[in-house]
């Protein structure tokens, strides 16, 4: 970290990009999560307590929604649905559970309600960039057939934004492995070898309103970008025994140089940065290939939500969020995003979407360091985002960078 930056990079940026600055805005970034975790502690104390009481467990959309919208401010914290007995196994870490406020409901397939409706994921909102994203976990065994589904429902929406216009992501981002250091951390679900094909199935019982139980994943092509340490796949999945087994496609992008629980290499942030942008690039378009002659995809859809996840779906899958936001908000990417204009209104003048949050407003000493205040939008929207002090100081290192590569590439 050095205090003589270019002069072209941002003011703001030169002032918070210093070793004293970064070291006060990880304390209070980590002051704030600390605070949100024991507002999590207190709210599900709080609703044990009325489930002896009253004898009910409140593990239903409709009565989780009811209960954290209480006066008690700890419930804009709570995290319910995914302590619920249904839905614990479900989650790849226990002490890693989504916010009920902004989850991520399947309803495709026909999901229905109950645990196979449940996926460890949210609906995330950049600070900046206002690109939105579906921040999951890594697929379990048990889930695979839920995260499919995301990709095969048309209706999507992040929370309290049924009036508008709906959509259906077509690009998932992968930032783990499926194997690291001998644990498994992604539970495969499609083929590795191009023209095969895989049957995913439900893991819940058949019942009458979900008739379609089981899909047909077939990887349609495969190519390596070196120059973005990434494996890009085109995939078809396709709902068995539907009456009409319309298919989808989406592309899937992994990226292969960022290990668990920590950050890329030096050597390895080039890549990182065309990674960022080969993500911005591919979902403006529908993926193509020659067996499907449409796409499935509306003509609107210009810039659908993003499915992005590693292993927990939290420090990686922040850092990244947090970077592209910001690169974007500065101008980096080759043309405006108009990722705003499907729910934007939703948040109306409040872009952290945390008005009922019962923390206190980020410490106005910080509030023109537009990465603490990214991360602490981020970790209200998904619990332990940028997980890391490593990955904060990455987004740091990623924005001086771009900057300083445009100066140079300039020359």
């Amino acid at each position: 970290m050095s205090s003589s930056l270019p002069a072209h990079v941002p003011a703001w940026l030169q002032a918070a990009y210093t070793t004293p600055r970064v070291k006060v805005a990880l304390k209070a970034l980590a002051e704030r999560e600390n605070a949100r975790t024991k507002f999590r502690a207190g709210h599900i104390k709080s609703a044990r307590n009325a489930a002896k009481e009253t004898g009910v467990v409140q593990s239903t959309a409709a009565n989780i929604s009811s209960h954290f919208h209480n006066s008690d401010p700890s419930n804009y914290y709570s995290i319910l649905s995914g302590l619920s007995q249904e839905n614990m196994q479900r989650n790849r870490y226990m002490d890693v559970i989504p916010y009920d406020r902004t989850l991520v409901v399947a309803k495709g397939l026909g999901a229905g309600t109950g645990s196979e409706a449940y996926l460890n994921a949210n609906w995330v909102q950049e600070k900046y960039g206002k690109r939105w994203w579906i921040a999951s976990q890594a697929p379990l065994q048990n889930t695979a057939y839920t995260f499919l589904s995301l990709l095969l429902d048309d209706d999507e929406y992040p929370p309290e934004s049924k009036s508008h216009s709906a959509s259906q992501p077509r690009t998932v981002v992968q930032l783990t492995q499926t194997i690291e250091s001998g644990r498994r951390k992604a539970h495969p679900y499609f083929p590795d070898i191009v023209g095969q094909t895989m049957i995913i199935v439900s893991d819940s019982p058949s019942d009458p309103s979900s008739p379609i139980r089981k899909l047909k994943v077939t990887l349609l092509s495969q190519e390596k970008l070196p120059n973005a340490r990434c494996v890009k796949s085109i995939v078809e999945v396709r709902p068995v025994g539907a009456p009409i087994p319309k298919p989808t496609i989406f592309t899937h992008l992994l990226f292969i140089a960022w290990p668990d629980q920590s950050v890329p290499s030096p050597s390895d942030r080039a890549a990182l940065f065309e990674f960022v942008r080969l993500v911005d690039q591919v979902n403006r378009s529908p993926p193509v290939h020659p067996r499907h002659n449409t796409n499935n995809n509306t003509p609107d859809d210009l810039d659908p939500p993003i499915v992005v996840g590693c292993s927990a779906g939290i420090g990686r899958t922040g850092s990244f969020i947090a970077i592209s936001s910001l690169l974007r908000h500065a101008g980096f990417f080759t043309q405006s995003s108009p990722i705003a204009s499907k729910f934007f209104s939703i948040q109306s003048g409040n872009s952290d979407n945390n008005s009922s949050s019962p923390l206190p407003p980020f410490p106005s000493s910080l509030s023109d360091d537009l990465v603490a205040c990214e991360i602490d939008s981020l970790r209200e929207q998904r619990a332990g985002m940028v997980q890391r002090p490593e990955q904060a100081v990455l987004v740091y290192e990623m924005l001086v960078g771009a900057y300083v590569e445009r100066r140079d590439g300039m020359r």
